[in-house]
């Protein structure tokens, strides 16, 4: 991944001699390693290398020995991590302390996310199919997806730009595994209020759709919060296709989403929508226009909210 964005970090250094770099990691859990002799019932100890590797995120260290010596940061915010780490890269540009910034958002499949979630019965056995009725609950994956963020006075290459306007992330503090309703729906109003737009303007949404029942409700009865008059923006997810890829999963969306607002296609989800989620008027099919606004939403456990709102400059 950092092989393939590496042109465009060139690119961008051309235009910008002395440009400011900075590398945010974003993972729910780093290294799954240690953490998966953790979740080995079978083990007598904990060997001592695991308790020092359980200290250090290896994954961190392992991007700074690739890239020699830059500055990183490391963020953890569950399964909202990529939200997270965006609104920190746009933080440090936003203000002057860098002038380029990379979002490195990854996880793998850990036996410790697995075995967790399998035990609190939010594991699927069909696959993952958010807001289908099912409520089967979610499918782990892996991924990693790689973002290159520019501060306000860079110069940039010809093609398509994508701004992030504004967001949010907030702690609610109302329960360790369940999503809350009212901690997502002041998220997404801080995040509205940042980016300076009103519910009205947003133009399509990415759900974080786990699949599981209390996810996809909680989704469902914040729209109705946000969009009281029932002219909701359509709505996608991406669960269904690529499984929940924790840390990566936030990520992913915003890619989505930015690809959604340069190609002018949302994705479809590619099942029945139960008619108990009419409220969040997903699309059963792939939608195509001239989008120009767009959000993403994320929570994790802990009571992790995070939203983002996206533009197309070129429209």
């Amino acid at each position: 991944m950092l092989q393939d964005i590496a042109p465009s970090v060139f690119c961008l250094n051309e235009l910008n001699p002395g440009a400011r770099c900075i590398v945010i990691v974003a993972s729910s859990h780093g290294d799954p390693g240690p953490l998966g002799v953790l979740a080995n019932p079978t083990a007598a100890r904990i060997p001592g290398d695991v308790i020092d590797r359980l200290l250090w995120d290896d994954l961190t260290e392992l991007v700074a020995e690739y890239l020699g010596y830059v500055r990183l940061i490391p963020v953890h915010g569950a399964c909202a991590s990529g939200i997270v780490g965006l609104l920190e890269a746009k933080s440090v540009l936003d203000s002057g302390l860098f002038d380029v910034a990379v979002l490195l958002a990854a996880d793998s499949i850990s036996l410790l996310a697995y075995t967790g979630f399998q035990n609190i019965g939010a594991m699927s056995k069909v696959g993952c199919r958010p807001f289908s009725g099912a409520e089967e609950g979610m499918t782990t994956g892996e991924g990693a997806v790689a973002l290159l963020l520019a501060g306000p006075n860079c110069r940039l290459p010809p093609g398509p730009r994508v701004q992030v306007l504004g967001g949010a992330c907030t702690c609610d503090g109302e329960g360790m595994v369940e999503p809350s309703t009212s901690g997502l729906v002041a998220t997404i109003g801080t995040a509205l209020a940042s980016a300076q737009v009103s519910p009205a303007q947003v133009e399509f949404v990415y759900w974080h759709g786990t699949g599981t029942a209390r996810n996809d409700m909680t989704e469902a009865s914040t729209a109705r919060a946000i969009w009281p008059d029932g002219n909701v923006p359509t709505g996608t997810a991406s669960k269904g296709l690529l499984g929940h890829t924790m840390g990566a999963a936030a990520g992913f969306s915003v890619a989505s989403a930015a690809e959604t607002l340069v190609s002018g296609t949302l994705p479809g989800i590619p099942y029945r929508i139960d008619e108990k989620f009419a409220d969040l008027n997903l699309a059963a099919t792939n939608r195509h226009g001239q989008f120009t606004r767009g959000m993403c939403v994320a929570m994790g456990f802990g009571g992790i909210n995070a939203a983002i709102l996206l533009e197309n400059l070129d429209k």
